[in-house]
């Protein structure tokens, strides 16, 4: 299961537990460990790598053909 697929299940968890009725102590403990779940899943994912625009442009190079010009 990835990281990603973790963080929507406890998001869908959470937005369950408000609706179910815990007690109050409960619902404050669970609000505090699903919290702290998102955040160490959320700082061990990686950003996307970037992509540079120069590396998608195709290398060309420029000849000046004195031959051509008249």
């Amino acid at each position: 299961m990835s990281k990603r697929q973790v963080l929507i299940i406890i998001g869908i968890a959470i937005m369950a537990f408000l609706y179910v009725g815990f007690p109050l102590a409960l619902d404050k403990i669970l609000a505090l460990v699903f919290g702290a779940i998102i955040l160490i899943i959320a700082f061990r994912l990686k950003p996307p790598a970037r992509q540079n625009s120069l590396s998608q442009v195709p290398y060309v190079e420029h000849k000046n053909n004195s031959s051509m010009n008249p």
